[in-house]
């Protein structure tokens, strides 16, 4: 065993010059092991040393251009009103998941559907709509147009085919979209926010 050649008096083993962190030629956190001394590392600021007026100058110019003018430190930073309003949509989209969301139906899209909820009533509803999108009018079922089966009232258990609908699958998003809007609307939730938390215009 050995001592440290920092003059710590730290016992050491013989293959070692220095305790770990001790050695001032390595820099932190590996090195420079100087308690109690300036660091070699520090900027002028850091001994206490006043900036020149050029670089105070520097600094200030810097800083006026890169906020508008308005001069603007990293202690008690401002934010613009279009930052802050974009926060308040962001925060407004987190507290608005699940069960918090006005346009939440107790978990309807991942519940099952029934059993009756089949191919064979599928093909009634296609009949019925002579192989047509019912809200656009685009023929369905060739060049890759799936057409989907809508529940007008969003009630996956309730089958009647008065409640179903054949869509197309862009009027199948939107039919969603705006029965999403129209709740979020019933439930008083202001515009701005149903377009930030929702989509759309």
């Amino acid at each position: 065993m050995g001592l440290c050649l920092c003059g710590c008096g730290r016992t050491i083993p013989d293959k070692n010059r220095y305790a770990h962190g001790h050695n001032p030629s390595l820099p932190p956190p590996m090195g420079g092991w100087n308690k109690g001394k300036p660091s070699p590392w520090a900027t002028a600021t850091h001994k206490g040393i006043p900036k020149r007026p050029e670089s105070i100058a520097k600094r200030t110019a810097s800083r006026l251009a890169k906020n508008g003018g308005v001069y603007q430190t990293a202690h008690g930073w401002k934010h613009s009103n279009e930052t802050i309003a974009r926060m308040k949509d962001a925060n407004a989209r987190k507290a608005m998941h699940g069960a918090s969301n006005p346009a939440w139906r107790d978990g309807a899209s991942f519940k099952p559907y029934p059993a009756e909820f089949n191919d064979s009533l599928k093909k009634l509803v296609w009949a019925r709509a002579k192989s047509h999108c019912e809200a656009c009018g685009i023929r369905l079922g060739q060049r890759g147009k799936k057409p989907n089966t809508h529940h007008i009232n969003g009630d996956k258990s309730d089958c009647r085919l008065e409640n179903l609908r054949l869509l197309c699958v862009p009027c199948h998003a939107r039919a969603h979209w705006q029965k999403a809007k129209q709740e979020a609307a019933a439930a008083g939730m202001p515009p701005r926010l149903r377009t930030s938390v929702i989509g759309g215009d």
